[in-house]
């Protein structure tokens, strides 16, 4: 059942679906939010691999935003307008994931850059050229399409009574995707190779630097995982799922799963990236020497401040 269609029945599933994905998007916020912030503070990210990942997760953080306004208040509450006009929702999402996924690959090619061809990574990736290159993730979309929400699955899907929709564009969102999924494998396949088995390829550069490049491609190589298991699942989860509610089962197949990602790509950034573990951890750190040194203090109003205390809240601000 169509989306433009006034007599779409509002269901207790309808409102676990859009409820779900309130929950996932609202986790994954925080998470995006979090690492937009560290990219703008960490001293380490503030090359042109952080602007990468910032506009990364930028464009994720629109996806997010989107797609929370309309399921929680167009899916869970019932507000007819936004279903009625769920095809501007639907294009965000498909122009939003081509900046995702083309975005993720310079990541990727940033990095099998910086490790394989350490001589070109300043001609490739200097700050001129990297924000050219975000310029153009976001120019390339442009679909002359409308994706409308369709309710038998909670997805959005493309209308095939326009000539530019339905099996096309299908076919070539999924072609065009299979071949950005091939070229972020090729790319992270080489550099882990070049990690494996040139230990020594970073000889020039110093201990912390080589940490840091170290500490980058792990993030990227983790990212991929991800990336790529989720296309892995979107292609065949249907046939694993159990049970026989087809709608379901097309829910956690495409909308839940791609989601999800919006929890997990970001996660992974703050958990294996070690200039975003140190600075959330760092933060934590000045919350904690800072509420002791103010309970110490509401203790013993008369009381002069210890020294270490004020030492350590200034050291770890300062990081």
């Amino acid at each position: 059942m169509s989306s433009t269609n006034a007599t779409l029945d509002h269901s207790t599933d309808d409102v676990i679906a859009g409820a779900t994905i309130s929950v996932v998007l609202t986790i994954g916020f925080i998470l995006i939010v979090t690492v937009l912030i560290g990219c703008h503070r960490i001293p380490a990210m503030r090359g042109s691999f952080g602007i990468l990942t910032a506009n990364q997760n930028f464009s994720q953080l629109i996806a997010c935003v989107s797609t929370f306004v309309f399921y929680t208040f167009g899916l869970a509450f019932d507000f007819t307008v936004l279903v009625d006009n769920s095809s501007y929702f639907g294009n965000c999402s498909a122009l939003i994931l081509s900046v995702i996924t083309t975005n993720f690959l310079l990541i990727s090619l940033n990095r099998t850059c910086a490790i394989c061809f350490p001589i070109y990574y300043k001609l490739f990736f200097s700050h001129d050229m990297v924000m050219f290159l975000v310029a153009i993730c976001w120019i390339i979309p442009g679909v002359n399409c409308r994706l409308s929400y369709t309710h038998f699955g909670w997805l959005f899907t493309s209308d095939l009574t326009i000539e530019t929709c339905g099996p096309k564009f299908r076919s070539f969102l999924l072609s065009s995707q299979s071949a950005l999924s091939f070229m972020i494998l090729a790319a992270d396949i080489a550099t882990l190779a070049l990690l494996i088995m040139k230990r020594n390829g970073l000889g020039s550069m110093s201990q912390e630097a080589k940490r840091t490049e170290k500490n980058f491609a792990l993030q990227v190589l983790l990212q991929g995982v991800v990336f790529n298991l989720h296309t892995i699942w979107i292609s065949n989860a249907f046939k694993w799922l159990p049970g026989d509610s087809t709608e379901w089962k097309l829910f956690f197949t495409s909308t839940f799963s791609s989601n999800l990602l919006m929890i997990f790509d970001p996660a992974v950034v703050i958990i294996f990236n070690r200039e975003f573990r140190n600075w959330v951890f760092n933060a934590r750190s000045t919350v904690f020497v800072a509420t002791i040194s103010a309970s110490a203090g509401a203790r013993s109003p008369n009381a002069s401040p210890k020294p270490m205390n004020s030492f350590m809240v200034v050291s770890s601000v300062s990081r």
